[in-house]
């Protein structure tokens, strides 16, 4: 079963991998400087290179607009800078500076209503009381409670149902050949345990009429008094006998329908104070202007994103919120009670997405401003330099290895533990971006006054709200 298991995941991923080097060798083709240009305005700006999803993501983009409109974009204004200063921030701003990059899954969608995935794994064969087809593996569970998945052990494989009427059970076995003396019949205080020779001993059973075959498991079982429970069998098998006893896993990719939502802004602002900026403070208007549409709809989309994060978590009956008092008992210190915050109260979130999903564990938490005091006061705490200005949420730093995002938007003394993925095995929350940036033409009207305006399309999706973990700090 492992082979088979690590031949398909291995093929899968070999597909998509050779598929997106693919789409992203023709969309650079295609588009040629423009791609040059994204690559090295990523480079330029993060000193490492674009990932190759926010790459396609951000060519794909480019699909929405005509030849002319790149050209008009990047040339109405005399002094916007090369592409890759100006036409990167334009196009692709949006995606790597998204905090929402930092808590969900980057899927694009190829149009506008379109579909996410998640990787699912599943058991071909029924194998003692599991069923046939039974879910082993995906986004939203990790490996099961249950351990008669790859062991030489079935557990529990039914014999028969108890009517309380019917005396004797006639079943063949479904792995063979079947190991002597680990065969246990039960149906419920009656057990019975086969004597190594083709029979069975065992208070409440007929021995007589009991037997069992090795080679082919064909069993019959008679009880003294018609059991009225379930009758099942537990027993050991030889792998090296019969290869087809191997569990089967069929690697599937599951699939969620997301349908993109638009976020659009427009601005308006006059060619005299626009000339006045430019010729006193050397500012041009314009610059200002498209990188602020750009920061406000950003801003915009991860207030929504984490407010659908937090709601979620605070609804999911399955994962209570976590709450942390902040009460200073006598004697001890204030600084002891924020530490104790993060053992008991984000570790605990962790180790709790951990005993939900079998897997993973959080490693991203987003706070408001008043548990941003306690994080930013425990030991561990490494600050993010603070550069300029922010737009709503940004993350603060890191507490122990976690990232910590400050979102204003949340209640001050609110927080979220969380995961996040990959794109299909371990995702969480996906965000789907299908029109990455869109920058219309500046239009001057007979009023002097000039207006721009700028959209967005993306979907946003909730794929497993067990990897998410919602808590509040009282008596702050």
């Amino acid at each position: 079963m492992l082979t088979n298991f690590r031949e398909k995941a291995k093929a899968l991923m070999e597909q998509r991998q050779k598929a997106m080097i693919e789409e992203s060798n023709a969309l650079r083709t295609e588009y040629g400087d423009y791609a040059k240009a994204i690559v090295e305005g990523y480079r330029k700006k993060y000193n490492t290179e674009i990932p190759d999803n926010v790459l396609i993501t951000t060519l794909q983009s480019l699909q929405n607009f005509t030849r002319e409109e790149l050209l008009r974009e990047t040339t109405t204004t005399g002094n916007l800078g090369t592409f890759a200063d100006y036409g990167y921030q334009l196009i692709a701003a949006t995606l790597p500076n998204l905090v929402t990059n930092e808590v969900a899954s980057l899927q694009p969608l190829k149009v506008r209503n379109g579909i996410i995935w998640y990787m699912s794994y599943t058991a071909e064969s029924q194998r003692g009381y599991q069923p046939a087809n039974t879910n082993l593996l995906d986004a939203k569970l990790g490996p099961p409670d249950y351990i008669d998945v790859t062991s030489q052990t079935i557990y529990q494989e039914p014999v028969g149902t108890g009517n309380g009427t019917t005396v004797s059970f006639t079943v063949s076995l479904q792995y063979v050949p079947i190991t002597a003396t680990t065969v246990t019949i039960t149906a419920g205080s009656v057990t019975a345990t086969d004597n190594g020779s083709g029979g069975f001993t065992g208070s409440g059973i007929n021995t007589g009429s009991s037997t069992i075959n090795y080679t082919t498991g064909q069993v019959t079982i008679v009880f003294n008094s018609a059991p009225a429970a379930a009758v099942t069998a537990t027993y050991k098998f030889s792998y090296e006998s019969n290869v087809g006893n191997i569990n089967q896993i069929d690697i599937n990719l599951a699939q969620i329908t997301v349908s993109a939502e638009q976020f659009k802004l427009r601005a308006k602002y006059s060619l005299d104070a626009a000339f006045d900026l430019q010729q006193v403070q050397g500012v041009n208007a314009d610059d200002m202007i498209v990188s602020a549409l750009a920061s406000i709809i950003r801003a915009d989309i991860d207030r929504i994103i984490m407010a659908e994060i937090y709601s979620n978590a605070v609804a999911n009956t399955n994962s209570p919120v976590i709450n942390y008092d902040l009460t200073l008992p006598a004697y001890i210190p204030i600084k002891a009670m924020y530490d104790g915050f993060f053992i008991r109260a984000i570790k605990r979130g962790q180790n709790r997405i951990f005993q939900r999903t079998k897997m993973v564990d959080g490693n991203f938490i987003i706070v408001g401003t008043d548990v941003a005091v306690v994080c930013e006061s425990i030991d561990g705490f490494v600050p993010n330099p603070i550069t300029g200005s922010f737009s709503g949420p940004h993350v603060c730093g890191t507490l122990r290895g976690i990232k910590v995002i400050k979102n204003p938007h949340y209640n001050p003394d609110t927080w979220v533990v969380g995961h996040k993925g990959g794109d299909y095995l371990d995702c969480g929350y996906v965000f789907a971006p299908y029109r990455a940036l869109y920058l219309s033409p500046a239009v001057v009207l007979d009023d002097d006054t000039a207006r721009r305006g700028m959209s967005m399309s993306a979907g946003h999706q909730m794929v497993n709200v067990d990897m998410f973990v919602a808590g509040t700090v009282t008596n702050f």
